[in-house]
């Protein structure tokens, strides 16, 4: 388990939630030219919309600013999306492919019934004690600004994750590092 962290949600993050460009393509060709493109056959089968907002909808900037920001903090993904709800890791890993990101999710926040996405991190932390350095990134505030207040970075305005907010998670990482 590496000791830094960032805790993803990926609609408002990484898809600004305005953008529908993937229903003006053809996804069940781009599911195709996936499947060739990568040699990963199971993209075939894939939900179409899902790999279509991956590769249509996704805010390329948000993308390289979380490549960045996992590069230069050595961070892995662990992912507090509602997308955690239907997606397996392996699944998720090869969306994240596409973006070259793949292998960078190593786990899920538990889903807790009645619980805040920040209730949801902070189980995950006291099952997870070598967690020394983490920012959660997210478009909804759901608990973080009280039980997370130096921890979170809030995207919720600009529906993207913008240079700003990059600033804001190296800065918290960096901060932890010297605690």
């Amino acid at each position: 388990m590496p000791k830094n962290v960032v805790f993803l949600d990926i609609d408002g993050v990484l898809q600004p939630v305005y953008r529908q460009n993937r229903f003006k393509h053809d996804l069940e060709a781009l599911r195709h030219m996936l499947a060739e493109k990568y040699q990963i056959p199971e993209y075939e089968h894939y939900d179409k919309y899902d790999l279509g907002a991956i590769f249509y909808d996704w805010d390329q900037q948000s993308v390289e600013n979380l490549k960045l920001l996992l590069k230069e903090t050595q961070s892995l993904i662990v992912l507090s999306s509602s997308w955690r709800r239907s997606t397996p890791i392996q699944v998720m890993n090869n969306y994240f492919r596409l973006h070259d990101l793949d292998s960078l999710i190593i786990d899920y926040t538990p889903l807790i019934s009645q619980a805040t996405r920040a209730t949801e991190v902070a189980t995950y932390l006291n099952s997870h004690p070598e967690i020394t350095n983490f920012v959660i990134l997210d478009d909804d505030d759901s608990g973080f600004s009280s039980d997370f207040p130096q921890q979170f970075v809030y995207t919720g305005k600009e529906s993207r994750f913008t240079n700003e907010h990059l600033r804001k998670a190296l800065n918290v990482l960096s901060e932890s590092d010297h605690q």
